[in-house]
């Protein structure tokens, strides 16, 4: 792997992996991305790294990440690896796929597709859950997307009815029995981050900061947000006393909500010289014309990251970090080292129960991720784990659901309109007029992703009720120009 490159993950090449023998500390980065074609939710990893690793998207990005969907970073100087997960919640991935729907997936109808993404979303979330140690959920606004709720109590399900497949799949590595029982070296922690904030502050100018305040509104704003989202998490019961039993856990006395004060990245080149082009011509008080900063200095700055690029010890870069009042490095640097120092205990409650938390070598950890990853993804892999997951794709999918149900119970409503009123013996006209009135009935009720399915189902029940004995024959006069009736079709008779 070469440094200051992300990496597609897996596959990887654990010959060339420096550090091997390392401990390592992961972090994955999900969620959403800001509704720009230009934005990049990991970039806020860079001022940790100290390096401009996760750039803004670019031509190698999209291509090299856009199908593995998973890119990775290993810093060997902090011992910690960096997970990114891209998917359809990424604006750059969802307008990707709008440009291929007339060409690659045409004859698929959306809700096909974003069955099969969310499908395919949730299995990557729990792998992540699974292997790391710190996970940050990214917002682009500034509320808490409460849908993810569902999802979590889905995938925490999930997990408990996979232990045992999962820890099957990781026998034979240097991990500890509680590891291998629990299939995750710890009980991770969720950070939130939003992306954007309403409140108007302006942190970007250091001579122009205002006087420091003993309880600024941005941290009111944070610890209500930490308030809020505790108590959601806690009554639909996605986080419990004891973490070790939960999906994921939030620190009782760290913060764990973070919300970026600063202005929208510079990530669009264009639109950044044209302010500039625009400035140069504004005259100031002294009649010189104002100076800007250079497109990349801008995009640093409004980053949060360091003015230099030179590796940073875990040890030692938060002092080096820079020195804004709500710098992303300020807010999860602390978390990592204490996942070094003593790892993390988030339990609560009067019952002490001690916190699994494990660390592995970056060997061991790259082989166990690899192993998982295959559990998840192949399609070939263990008969057990397909059943799981084809009963969470079921709950998944509650459109499809809604509309199953929906459509199942007006379809005998519309047989009965069919048959209503029918003689004996009809012709093909009276039974297509007969079936467009049933058709009417039944669009009139049925909803969703199903309707076609069911309306195929609806075609077929009234092509077997008239064929079964009371067909009328037909035959064509060629002469007038005229059908002829002879008599009803049985089985023992055919019309010639």
């Amino acid at each position: 792997m070469t440094l200051g490159l992300t990496e597609p993950f897996p596959p990887y090449d654990l010959t060339n992996l420096a550090q091997k023998n390392s401990k390592v500390c992961v972090v994955s980065i999900i969620g959403k991305s800001r509704y720009s074609a230009f934005s990049s939710k990991a970039s806020l990893l860079n001022p940790s790294i100290g390096k401009d690793v996760f750039k803004s998207l670019d031509e190698s990005f999209v291509n090299g990440i856009a199908e593995d969907e998973i890119e990775y970073y290993y810093d060997t100087s902090n011992h910690v690896v960096y997970l990114h997960y891209s998917s359809l919640l990424d604006s750059y991935r969802l307008a990707t796929l709008c440009q291929k729907l007339d060409t690659d997936v045409a004859q698929q109808d959306f809700h096909t597709i974003w069955e099969t993404e969310e499908f395919h979303h949730a299995k990557t979330w729990l792998l992540l859950f699974c292997v790391s140690h710190i996970v940050l959920l990214v917002h682009p606004g500034s509320s808490f997307d409460t849908s993810f709720i569902r999802i979590f109590r889905i995938l925490d399900t999930l997990r408990v009815q996979l232990l045992s497949v999962m820890s099957e799949q990781l026998q034979g590595l240097h991990i500890s029995k509680e590891w291998y029982l629990s299939a995750r070296p710890c009980s991770p922690r969720v950070l939130f981050v939003f992306q954007t904030t309403l409140l108007d502050i302006s942190t970007e100018d250091n001579d122009m900061k205002p006087r420091s305040q003993r309880n600024p509104p941005l941290k009111r704003l944070q610890h209500a947000m930490e308030d809020q989202i505790y108590r959601l998490l806690r009554k639909s019961r996605v986080i419990t006393n004891i973490s070790n039993n939960s999906l994921f856990a939030v620190p009782a006395n760290q913060e764990f909500v973070f919300i970026n004060s600063r202005r929208s990245d510079s990530s669009d080149p264009v639109a950044y010289f044209l302010l500039q082009l625009r400035n140069t011509h504004t005259v100031n008080k002294d009649g010189e014309p104002m100076k800007g900063k250079s497109y990349q200095t801008s995009r640093r700055t409004n980053q949060g990251s360091p003015g230099r690029t030179d590796n940073l010890s875990h040890t030692t870069s938060l002092n080096k970090c820079s020195s804004s009042d709500n710098s992303f490095h300020d807010f999860l640097w602390p978390h990592i080292e204490l996942a070094f120092n003593k790892g993390f205990d988030d339990n609560v409650g009067k019952r002490q129960v001690p916190a699994l938390f494990e660390m592995a070598t970056a060997s061991t950890w790259f082989t166990l991720a690899s192993k998982l990853y295959q559990l998840y993804f192949n399609e070939l892999s263990d008969t057990k784990a397909q059943s799981f997951f084809n009963k969470m794709r079921t709950k998944l999918d509650v459109d499809i659901r809604f509309s199953e149900n929906r459509c199942n119970k007006v379809l005998p409503v519309a047989e009965t309109a069919y048959q209503e009123g029918l003689p004996t013996h009809y012709t093909n006209s009276y039974h297509l007029s007969k079936f467009n009135q049933a058709k009417r009935v039944f669009a009139q009720y049925a909803r969703g992703a199903a309707y076609k399915k069911y309306l195929c189902q609806l075609e077929e029940a009234c092509e077997k009720w008239w064929k079964s004995g009371r067909q009328l024959c037909e035959e064509i006069n060629y002469e007038s120009n005229r059908t002829a009736l002879c008599e009803p079709v049985t089985s023992s008779s055919r019309c010639h």
